[in-house]
Formats: C-alpha cells, sequence, structure tokens
C-alpha cells in the first residue's frame, strides 16, 4: 500500500471524527466538545473505564438519545450514497464504455421524477413509496445504459 493513500485514508479518518464531533454538539442546547468526546469513549468497553464522568447526565441523554443516532445515521447514509456513486460509476468503465455525466444527470433526473410522481399518487406511503422507488431507480438505470451507451 502507498505512502499517499495511507495519508488520504488517515486524514479523511480524523476528519470524520472531527465531523461528528462537532455535528453532535450543534443543537438548541450548547455542549462543550470535550464532553462529548467523553461521553462517546465512556461507553467504549476498557477504555470508558479510565473516564470519570463529569458532566452533567441530561447532556448524557441528549448525546444518546437524540444527537449520536441522527449523526450516526447521516454518516451511514453518507457512506452509502459513496459506494453506490462508486458502483454506479464503475460498473461502466471495465467495458470500455465510461457513462457520460449527462446521461448520469438524466438517469438520477427521472428517478426524481418517478418517485415525486408516486409520492403525489399514492395511498400507501410507507410501501409503496419505498418499493416504488427502489424498481424505479432500476428501470431508469437500465433505461440510461440500454438507450445511450
Amino acid at each position: 500500500m502507498s505512502k499517499k493513500l495511507i495519508l488520504f485514508g488517515m486524514t479523511g479518518m480524523v476528519l470524520l471524527v472531527l465531523t461528528v464531533l462537532i455535528c453532535t454538539g450543534i443543537g438548541s442546547v450548547a455542549l462543550p466538545i470535550r464532553d462529548i468526546a467523553g461521553i462517546l469513549i465512556h461507553k467504549i468497553p476498557w477504555v470508558g473505564d479510565w473516564i470519570t464522568p463529569d458532566w452533567n447526565k441530561a447532556a448524557e441523554q441528549i448525546i444518546w438519545k437524540v444527537r449520536f443516532p441522527r449523526v450516526l445515521l447521516a454518516v451511514l447514509v453518507g457512506a452509502s450514497l459513496a459506494i453506490a456513486g462508486a458502483g454506479f460509476r464503475g460498473s461502466s468503465e471495465p467495458a470500455g464504455r465510461p457513462v457520460h455525466p449527462g446521461r448520469i444527470i438524466r438517469c438520477f433526473g427521472g428517478c426524481s421524477l418517478s418517485d415525486f410522481l408516486r409520492i403525489a399518487v399514492c395511498t400507501d406511503r410507507n410501501l409503496d413509496v419505498a418499493t416504488g422507488g427502489v424498481f424505479d431507480g432500476c428501470n431508469h438505470v437500465m433505461v440510461c445504459y440500454g438507450t445511450g451507451s
């Protein structure tokens, strides 16, 4: 593995941890980053035993019940989008037919339009929007590949 790749990976991890700490502290109740880091580290087995809890119990409840689950979900959504984008982009590269950015934009625009129409028309929103969005996305990707490549 190259040193450049390791450097970029470590920089990305440090930035991710800093972003999680900062975003967990943003809200109607101001929480210092030191307390947030202490609360998060305190739950790690064997490491958390070395930290004495000197923060407010209300701050701990705010972090664990409200803020951290949302920040963690945002991190997971971002990672999922990155993986999906890399897979979508990389799926056409080995065939020697790279997807033109205009085709990608048209494909995502078609998915957005069909999802909007599905939300506007559906009666059972929970089931129809979720399943229909997946099927519409797959259909638009297949149409995009079939017509333009």
